[in-house]
């Protein structure tokens, strides 16, 4: 997906109403009720630094001041390449994303990220990284929302639950011209019992590039 290839305007942020309100199911509130320790949720973490989620895997990668000493905590991603942030088995719910790169513009649009649930063969999500945490045009604006948090130093977060019950596999590809720095972190939890007609996170970013005069766009 080439960034003049996009469609415009961004449909992601129209997808947060509808996921919101069917965002509540029968399960342990992590959020609003922390206290309770008896959710019978595991809480994981995947980063460059624990590319599996593995349980106590974090911060083993190896720099030139030893093990333990964040050896890896982030990577450069070439013209073309596609990197997987996530393949986890489930069931789980995705609570939190974090990533963070330069805040060139074309980054943010270049940057393509991409989401499969359930094994499918096509994605549920495909969206420019910047798209898909709430600003428009790769411009960074410093924000906080119910389900966004943005720094003005391009550290980006979504809290938005995502529940999957097999599997969820999260890739990033950078379709531009230069290699970007990439810092990321995924924060899930497994054993959440969900109902069988759960939502999964749907996200569509369109636009026309150049618009049509007197045409609507669809």
């Amino acid at each position: 997906m080439k960034p003049r290839l996009l469609t415009f305007p961004g449909a992601a942020g129209g997808f947060l109403a509808a996921c919101l309100a069917g965002s509540a199911w029968a399960q342990p509130d992590v959020i609003h009720e922390p206290y309770d320790l008896n959710t019978g949720l595991e809480s994981r973490s995947i980063s460059f630094e624990n590319p599996t989620g593995e349980r106590g895997g974090g911060g083993q990668a190896a720099s030139n001041l030893g093990v333990v000493r964040k050896g890896s905590p982030s990577r450069s991603l070439k013209p073309g390449e596609t990197v997987t942030l996530g393949d986890i088995e489930g069931p789980g719910t995705i609570r939190h994303i974090w990533v963070t790169t330069a805040r060139d513009p074309m980054n943010l649009r270049s940057l393509v990220l991409r989401a499969w649930w359930e094994g499918q063969e096509h994605p549920s999500i495909e969206c420019p990284l910047g798209d898909f945490m709430g600003f428009a045009h790769g411009k960074v604006m410093p924000y906080d929302s119910a389900v966004h948090t943005v720094g003005r130093n391009a550290g980006m977060s979504i809290w938005l639950p995502m529940p999957f019950r097999r599997e969820a596999r999260f890739t990033l590809t950078n379709d531009g011209e230069k290699a970007v720095p990439l810092f990321y972190q995924i924060d899930y939890t497994l054993r959440d019992k969900h109902p069988r007609d759960v939502g999964r996170l749907h996200v569509l970013f369109r636009r026309e590039n150049p618009t049509t005069i007197k045409e609507d766009f669809e």
